[in-house]
C-alpha cells in the first residue's frame, strides 16, 4: 500500500521491472520486464507494506527463465494422542527439533527450517505474549489465594469459641487443622473444576467455531485453541498445590489459640 502511495501506482497501471542477468561479476545487466498491478494490498506494518510485493508462481518462473516445479515443501505435524506427563512438564525432547534434525540428515542437499526459524521476530513477540500472560494469571491466582487466607482468618476467628471446646475435651490439634484443611481444599477443588470446565467449553468453541478474528498482523486470521489433556492436568495440579499452601497458612494459627483465655472472655 504504502509502496504504491510513494510510487503513485493503481490497480491496472503498468511497470518496468529490472531482473539482473546472471554470469555478470564486474557489470550488472538489468533485463527489462513490463508487469501490471493487479492489486494492492493494506497489512498495517511498514515492514510489509513498503518493501513486499507478491506475483504468481508461474509469473516468477517466466521472469528468471526457470522450469515449471516445485522448489518448496510445507509440512504440518500432526498432534500426539495421549496423555504424557513427560511432554505436560516439557521433559520430553521438542518433537519438532527432532523432525527436522531426521530431515537434514536424511536430506543433505535441501534447506530445512521451522516456521520460526523463518519468522524469528514473531517468535520472540508471542514468547513475550506469554511470559507476560503468565505474570498477569499468576498474579490473579495470588489474589485468590490471598482471599481464600483472608476467609479462613475469618473462619477461625469466629470459630475460636468452638475451637478452644474441642480443645478442652481432648481433641489433637492436628484434627483441628484438618476440619480447616478439608475446608479450604474443598474450595480449591469446587473452583477448579468450574474455573477448568469453563476453559475446556470456551477452548471447544474456539477449537471447532473459531469466530474471533485477528488482525492481518497476525500470521493467523483467527484466535486459536489448543485442547490437550496435559495442560488441564498441570493447570489442575497447580492451583491445588497453591491452595493447599493457602490453607494451610491460617489453619497453623489454630495452635496458638489457648483454651484459658478463650472461655474468659466469652464467658
Amino acid at each position: 500500500y504504502k509502496m504504491a502511495k510513494t510510487n503513485n501506482l493503481s490497480v491496472g497501471t503498468k511497470i518496468t521491472l529490472l531482473i539482473p542477468e546472471p554470469g555478470g561479476k564486474k557489470k550488472i545487466f538489468l533485463n527489462k520486464k513490463e508487469a501490471i498491478v493487479s492489486g494492492i494490498f493494506n497489512v498495517g506494518l511498514d515492514e510489509y507494506d513498503n518493501n513486499f510485493a507478491y506475483a504468481s508462481l508461474d509469473f516468477l518462473q517466466s521472469l528468471f527463465g526457470k522450469e515449471k516445479g516445485v522448489d518448496q515443501i510445507s509440512l504440518s505435524l500432526t498432534k500426539e494422542k495421549g496423555f504424557s506427563l513427560a511432554r505436560a512438564l516439557r521433559f520430553a525432547p521438542d518433537r519438532e527439533a527432532l523432525v527436522i534434525s531426521a530431515l537434514r540428515k536424511r536430506l543433505p542437499g535441501l534447506t530445512v527450517s521451522s516456521w520460526k526459524d523463518l519468522y524469528p521476530a514473531l517468535v520472540s513477540s508471542l514468547k513475550l505474549e506469554k511470559y507476560v500472560m503468565f505474570f498477569i494469571l499468576a498474579l490473579i491466582t495470588l489474589v485468590a489465594c490471598m482471599n481464600m487466607v483472608s476467609l479462613l482468618f475469618m473462619q477461625i476467628q469466629q470459630k475460636r469459641r468452638d475451637i478452644a471446646i474441642f480443645k478442652a475435651m481432648g481433641m489433637a490439634h492436628k484434627q483441628i487443622m484438618r476440619i480447616f484443611l478439608i475446608i479450604g481444599v474443598a474450595i480449591t477443588l469446587l473452583a477448579s473444576l468450574c474455573g477448568l470446565g469453563c476453559a475446556a467449553l470456551a477452548g471447544y468453541f474456539l477449537e471447532n467455531y473459531p469466530f474471533i478474528q485477528l488482525p492481518d498482523v497476525y500470521y493467523v486470521s483467527y484466535l486459536p485453541a489448543r485442547m490437550e489433556p496435559e495442560i488441564f492436568v498441570v493447570v489442575f495440579v497447580a492451583t491445588m498445590l497453591l491452595g493447599f499452601f493457602a490453607t494451610w497458612i491460617p489453619a497453623k494459627r489454630t495452635r496458638r489459640i489457648k483454651i484459658v483465655d478463650v472461655l474468659r472472655q466469652e464467658s
